[in-house]
């Protein structure tokens, strides 16, 4: 199975003509179609997302951990910092 991404155009008797890749060999194929929900816009609209920075994590070292050790749920999350390059 193999997928491809393109896009086409459809013309006013509902027909559309593809070109594929030049590896895909002669024969008959059986394809499934998913179509955006609007037009080319849908394919455009959305930025790719830039990946955040790393998080600096604060590491508590202990050889055994105390038996009543509890922590609060602000203790363990409300410090996150993002690493700076």
């Amino acid at each position: 199975m193999r997928t491809i991404e393109m896009r086409a155009t459809v013309d006013e008797q509902g027909k559309m003509l593809l070109e594929l890749p030049s590896d895909v060999p002669q024969g008959e194929y059986q394809i499934v179609m998913v179509f955006a929900d609007s037009r080319v816009a849908s394919l455009t609209a959305e930025p790719a997302r830039r990946p955040k920075p790393p998080l600096k994590v604060h590491m508590i070292e202990w050889d055994i951990m105390p038996e009543n050790t509890t922590f609060g749920r602000e203790e363990l999350y409300d410090d996150v910092e993002y690493c700076t390059r």
